[in-house]
């Protein structure tokens, strides 16, 4: 009877205390803890960890909206959460306060504005997958370097941008440091 479902999505990277670990911070043995982030805890798959993605699917079969929140300190192949989910909110790990941000960006009580820090890989074989880098596409089976590029974000607000000035400079004066001046409005049209 929910109106919609949030889930939580994403991995972990609490560390097992009553585990030994290497000089380099690599567990050597310890309890079963699932950790697939951190120092010392590398994996070679991109892909969601267990079943969340099986789980996400099943959910989305309940015809409710459904918000994927992802709990997460590196990127993950999340191309099923874009096809299941009708909202991604990358949360990485969001600190002890973490609930009642994430509860104040889904509610409309804060404006979520952030802007992705790395781009979110189409599939391993694109790593890395670097914002100023231009995708050389060695798999045939892969066209698409991110999900979402470096940079993308949305946000609740429509924002109008005009009357963009650069101030241009020549050459010489750009190889000799200078500054370049770029002036543009910028209004918030939105309720």
């Amino acid at each position: 009877e929910c109106d919609a479902a949030v889930i939580c999505l994403g991995g972990s990277s609490v560390r097992d205390f009553s585990a030994s670990y290497n000089g380099a911070g690599a567990v050597v043995k310890g309890k079963e803890t699932f950790i697939d982030c951190g120092e010392g805890a590398d994996v070679a798959s991109l892909r969601l960890p267990g079943n969340q993605n099986k789980f996400l699917e099943i959910l989305r079969r309940c015809g409710k909206p459904v918000i994927a929140v992802l709990i997460q300190g590196r990127p993950y192949k999340i191309d099923s959460v874009v096809r299941f989910a009708d909202a991604i909110v990358a949360a990485w790990y969001p600190g002890e306060s973490g609930g009642e941000a994430i509860a104040d960006a889904l509610f409309g009580e804060t404006n979520c504005f952030g802007r992705l820090s790395v781009s979110i890989p189409s599939s391993e074989g694109t790593i890395p997958a670097a914002y100023n880098r231009r995708f050389a596409g060695t798999y045939c089976d892969e066209k698409k370097l991110a999900i979402y590029p470096f940079g993308y974000g949305l946000n609740y607000s429509v924002l109008r941008y005009s009357d963009l000035l650069v101030v241009t400079k020549t050459k010489r004066e750009i190889e000799c440091g200078a500054e370049i001046d770029v002036k543009i409005d910028i209004e918030n049209v939105s309720d």
